[in-house]
């Protein structure tokens, strides 16, 4: 590498030193003297700092330069690296030759990753960890002048195992969350009791303690009703039969027990021609593979789009009432409810989008929680509160055009959402139980089968999907009928009900406390 590489490479060095100089000198005055929120922050991106010095040797050995350069007089710091700059300039001016090309050996520089880069990088995929960790790589990789190198203090040996632990301990407290990926605990309960009740399988022996006596038996009703059976004896002994069948003759039995004789447009013919193309597509996937097992080891988009896409695909195309919209979609409800109660909640999106046709309304969310068998708490139990902030707006949503409707027949509007945790789907709606008060109440839970011996998880599948249908045939004669409504004097309206909760309601990035004794998840 030429003279003048060297040196603006050192150019370069030093202002990224004095960049970041500043950067830690203003994170401590925004732990000193900011207010609380800010100092969290500040200390979070501080911890950050930690978490790559910890795996990167150069990236520690950079801000211990850093840690000196608070440490010394900053004058005085400046000054000599002034000095030290214009000396190195004069000294490569004067050793280079008069007519040699500058520019000749800039090309063995490897250069940072523009913003450009970095970007793409983002939008391919990349984890932002390994990007901030390959850009703190890069900048190692240039060759530095001797009096450069003397310059900088050696990395602080760390031999004593307690300062180990202790940088170990600070390494496992970071973590980054999104607005999309917060924490919740049993703690928080209380606090979120006043506007929402959850009634899940993990939080019904809490809700009794937050309502009175006679409201908790309705819902306790509500809640016993999950998993009912809503499809027909007869259609579940079809599906026996199916199953047992032999792979070699299955293709030709599920096409036989699923022919439906006389009105094709019925919804009895209809809903077996969703289990004909569910099922031909499931064992499809058998058709050239020993075992026949399909391999768990997937990505969250790859499982939506191989186990997921082709059951609701089958069951769109039976009912196309309603419209899909897959992959990351932005929920327009938030955005409506922001401008109903001039507030200003995050916008969120989804893994999947419910769109009734009729009247455009976003019925149902979908969030899957993470690759299948590799979900984790903090992001089960963020993604809960993330639909469950989604099927409020929905529901203002769908009021907004109806506030002087009794407030007992908006009772009855509910919004849906399924949340897939593992291999597993769970359904839950979210209504409107009492003035500035709503319920959430789990209806039905199906499994994933990721081999073809168990085709007969598919019976649950079929019957979690009868439910859905149901509750979207009911909803569609409430839909009428107060879209229908006349106000009627000394009634209560829904204009006196809704309520949108603020957005740190379910999304406060507080910490899990130490003495907690249960995580509330589905």
């Amino acid at each position: 590498m030429s003279k003048f590489a060297q040196y603006n490479c050192s150019w370069h060095w030093f202002s990224f030193q004095k960049e970041a100089y500043w950067l830690q000198k203003s994170l401590d005055s925004l732990v000193k003297n900011s207010t609380e929120d800010v100092r969290k922050g500040a200390g979070r991106l501080k911890q950050c700092f930690e978490k790559h010095r910890v795996r990167n040797q150069d990236v520690n050995n950079f801000w211990n330069e850093i840690e000196s350069m608070c440490n010394n007089n900053e004058e005085q710091r400046l000054e000599s690296e002034r000095t030290l700059r214009t000396n190195s300039a004069i000294n490569n001016k004067r050793d280079r030759p008069e007519k040699e090309n500058p520019y000749r050996n800039l090309g063995e520089i490897k250069k940072p990753r523009s913003n450009r880069s970095r970007r793409k990088a983002e939008r391919d995929g990349m984890d932002k960890d390994d990007i901030i960790e390959e850009t703190s790589e890069d900048t190692t990789l240039v060759e530095t002048s001797s009096s450069t190198l003397q310059a900088q203090p050696t990395i602080t040996s760390l031999n004593n195992s307690e300062d180990i632990a202790q940088i170990v301990q600070q390494t496992q407290q970071v973590l980054i969350n999104t607005p999309n990926k917060p924490v919740v605990t049993k703690v928080m309960c209380d606090k979120y009791s006043p506007y929402l009740v959850c009634v899940f399988s993990a939080t019904i022996n809490h809700v009794n303690e937050t309502i009175d006596e006679g409201t908790y038996r309705e819902i306790e009703k509500l809640f016993l009703m999950k998993n009912r059976l809503a499809l027909q004896e007869s259609f579940v002994k079809k599906l026996e039969s199916i199953f047992e069948t032999d792979y070699a003759k299955i293709e030709s039995k599920i096409i036989n027990e699923t022919i439906v004789e006389g009105d094709n447009q019925s919804e009895v013919a209809r809903f077996n021609f969703f289990v004909r193309y569910a099922l031909l597509d499931f064992t499809a996937n058998f058709k050239y593979r020993l075992p026949r097992v399909l391999d768990r080891d997937m990505s969250e988009r790859t499982f939506i789009v191989e186990c997921l896409s082709p059951i609701f695909r089958a069951f769109r195309n039976a009912f196309p009432d309603i419209k899909y919209d897959w992959i990351e979609k932005n929920v327009t409800s938030i955005r409506e409810a922001n401008n109903m109660f001039a507030d200003d909640i995050s916008p969120r999106k989804t893994d999947l989008l419910v769109v009734r046709l009729s009247d455009g309304m976003e019925i149902l969310n979908t969030e899957v929680s993470g690759p299948p068998f590799k979900a984790t708490i903090s992001h089960t139990v963020g993604d809960v509160k993330k639909l469950l902030m989604m099927s409020i707006c929905s529901l203002c949503r769908i009021f907004g055009n109806n506030l002087d409707c009794s407030a007992k027949d908006a009772k009855g509007i509910k919004t849906y959402n399924i949340q897939v945790v593992g291999d597993r789907l769970t359904l839950f709606s979210v209504s409107i139980t009492d003035q500035k008060k709503y319920l959430a109440v789990e209806l039905a839970s199906c499994m994933i089968p990721f081999s073809f011996d168990s085709i007969s998880y598919y019976t649950k599948i079929f019957n979690f999907f009868a439910i859905i249908q149901a509750e979207f045939k009911e909803q569609e004669k409430l839909r009428k009928k107060i879209y229908s409504s006349i106000p009627i004097e000394n009634t209560e309206r829904i204009r006196d009900w809704l309520y949108l909760p603020e957005d740190s309601f379910l999304y406060d990035l507080k910490p899990i406390p130490e003495d907690i004794d249960e995580i509330l998840m589905i």
